[in-house]
């Protein structure tokens, strides 16, 4: 079901727009299939919300 949902925001895209996605780090589920649909790894770094912190990862695709 997130193939499908992820192909078809591919196609209401335009050439050269750039999709970006935010994921903790360790959810290596989440990783393997945003890598499997093209994203790349960009950056990681610390959010603080409600006194946790939370690390998080960026990932992104330009189509």
């Amino acid at each position: 079901m997130g193939s499908a949902l992820l192909n078809n925001l591919f196609q209401e895209l335009q050439t050269g727009d750039e999709l970006v996605v935010y994921l903790e780090k360790g959810n290596h589920q989440a990783e393997f299939f945003y890598r499997k649909h093209g994203f790349v790894y960009v950056e990681s770094f610390n959010e603080f919300l409600f006194n946790h912190t939370f690390k998080t990862v960026k990932m992104s695709i330009i189509i």
